[in-house]
């Protein structure tokens, strides 16, 4: 029975390991150069307002464009319970990326607009602004299936009475079978929130 049960133990870890190995033959570690489409939840930790907690959805595609560009448009959804609080948000991105050694830095621009509407004392507000984005960071292999992502970048509302922010952001994704990966990621938004996703992408 002993013996049986070893058997069965190395037969499962040897198919383990071919499965990872003909993975790895099939795929690179990291997100950059693929086209996907991804699915994310998220929640908000805010931080600096006396407002409840945010949570929503963010629906991105990424695109490359030729050797080291990458194209990527993305839309989220975000609502949060105090004053019947929510936001929209759509952008536009173009990153440039070189490939040193399967290590990635790369710089990024964007362009978004935020629609945010409430209820407060019975009344509606609404309002939308526009916002642009660089950043610059670095996608790390770990694993032959695994990448590490750190990023940094300026925000700034084109209404300059609106001002700006930093955002600092370390991700972390994984090719689970050839076609799907899954992501999870932190960020922190200046000193007014951090916000935590998970989610998945598919290549196509």
């Amino acid at each position: 029975m002993t013996t049986n049960r070893n058997l069965l133990r190395i037969s499962v870890l040897g198919a383990a390991l071919i499965v990872t190995a003909s993975l790895s033959a099939q795929i690179q570690a990291g997100l950059l150069g693929k086209r996907t489409v991804g699915l994310s939840g998220f929640a908000e930790d805010i931080r600096t307002a006396n407002i409840s907690n945010g949570s929503g959805a963010l629906l991105g595609v990424n695109l490359p464009l030729g050797t080291n560009f990458d194209f990527g448009f993305s839309g989220s959804y975000e609502s949060i319970n105090t004053n019947s609080f929510n936001e929209k948000q759509l952008f536009a991105s173009l990153t440039a990326y070189q490939e040193l050694d399967s290590f990635k830095p790369f710089v990024d621009v964007s362009i978004g607009n935020i629609w945010q509407a409430s209820t407060v004392g019975g009344f509606q507000y609404s309002d939308n602004k526009s916002i642009y984005a660089i950043g610059a960071g670095a996608e790390a292999p770990i694993s032959d299936t695994t990448a590490l992502v750190g990023r940094i970048s300026y925000n700034k509302f084109f209404d300059s009475k609106l001002g700006h922010h930093w955002t600092y952001s370390v991700s972390i994704n994984h090719w689970l079978t050839e076609q799907v990966a899954g992501i999870a990621s932190i960020a922190f938004r200046g000193s007014d929130s951090i916000i935590y996703t998970v989610g998945m992408a598919v290549r196509f």
